[in-house]
């Protein structure tokens, strides 16, 4: 995907929105369960040869959350569980994906994650790569709290808002990423592999959310 200055002007706005939806509950409700950066399913620059699966009670997570890897391959499927039915704490999640980051290719499995409501009746099949699942939050109990989900920005896709570019150094070829500002972030002697998918599933029955993709970014 090539980036243009208005393209990245607009991803700039939605994630000036996000941020502002979460903001304004981190404002106001302590979390117990503080992430810096990104949460993976998969790997780093490593392949996983099964499927993944993510599930999260609580948490402030200031990056992304990702069913998938990073710049690596997922055999199987890779499924998301944003688990408000047993939520233990608030939830605020930046970004969620249920494919990879940057690079690599997601399989399938034999059977749909058991959480995806009403699979049967509403045509999911085990064909689908991702799977991403968010439950109601559950009422709180006497005396305690009631728990949240906020996410500013959910894709049953991958992260490919990259440029994929190559050049000739020395005769020859190598193939560079560049993030939006134009600073390469990767480099091979071959081809990367975009995380394009065939199927994601997006399975939302609760939660509060500023952008909702069933495909990727």
């Amino acid at each position: 995907m090539k980036l243009t200055t208005t393209t990245y002007k607009m991803k700039r706005r939605i994630m000036a929105m996000s941020i502002l939806l979460l903001t304004a509950f981190l404002s106001i409700h302590a979390q117990s369960i503080k992430i810096a950066g990104n949460v993976y399913g998969g790997g780093n620059a490593g392949d996983l040869v099964g499927k993944t699966s993510v599930t999260i009670c609580s948490g402030d997570i200031h990056g992304a959350v990702f069913g998938g890897a990073r710049r690596a391959n997922v055999g199987g499927s890779t499924m998301v569980n944003i688990d408000g039915e047993h939520i233990t704490g608030d939830i605020t999640i930046n970004a969620v994906y249920g494919g990879n980051d940057i690079s690599g290719k997601i399989g399938k499995s034999a059977r749909v994650p058991e959480v995806i409501a009403d699979s049967t009746l509403n045509g999911i099949t085990s064909d689908y790569n991702t799977f991403v699942h968010a439950s109601a939050e559950r009422t709180a109990g006497t005396g305690e709290p009631q728990r949240h989900i906020f996410i500013g920005q959910l894709f049953g896709g991958g992260n490919g808002f990259y440029t994929y570019t190559s050049t000739v150094e020395d005769g020859n070829t190598v193939y560079q990423i560049l993030d939006g500002e134009g600073n390469e972030i990767a480099r091979s002697d071959s081809a990367w592999i975009k995380p394009e998918l065939d199927r994601t599933c997006v399975d939302i029955h609760g939660g509060t959310y500023g952008y909702v993709f069933g495909g990727g970014n």
